[in-house]
């Protein structure tokens, strides 16, 4: 039981890292501290990479890169699905309409870019 009002008093949680939020990723300071970072942990784990390498090989061999789903209607005369590429990360969002060519609608390879 939780009681009539679980929130009163409020509940604050302190984030030690707000300090390094950059939604723009320009702070130079936070950028530098970040290499600063990623190097450390680069040669902390440099004897990792063998194993890295057999693992990422493994989990990939599991899917399969050139994709594509069962194409469905909306019924607003269009057909949509998706598909993914070797070599890309993300999916490619895909629409067609009867008589009318494939549109790529959406490409998250090139927004994540």
């Amino acid at each position: 039981d939780r009681g009539e009002n679980p929130m009163d008093p409020p509940k604050i949680l302190e984030d030690g890292y707000f300090w390094m939020r950059d939604d723009k990723r320009k702070d130079a300071e936070i950028l530098k501290h970040l290499e600063k970072e990623n190097a450390f942990t680069h040669s902390q784990t440099a004897h990792l990479e063998s194993s890295r390498q057999k693992l990422y090989a493994e989990m990939l061999g599991h899917l399969k890169e050139d994709d594509e789903s069962v194409p469905f209607a909306d019924g607003s005369g269009f057909v949509y699905w998706w598909r993914t590429k070797k070599g890309k990360s993300y999916k490619e969002y895909w629409r067609k309409q009867e008589g009318s060519d494939e549109q790529c609608y959406l490409d998250v390879n090139a927004v994540a870019e």
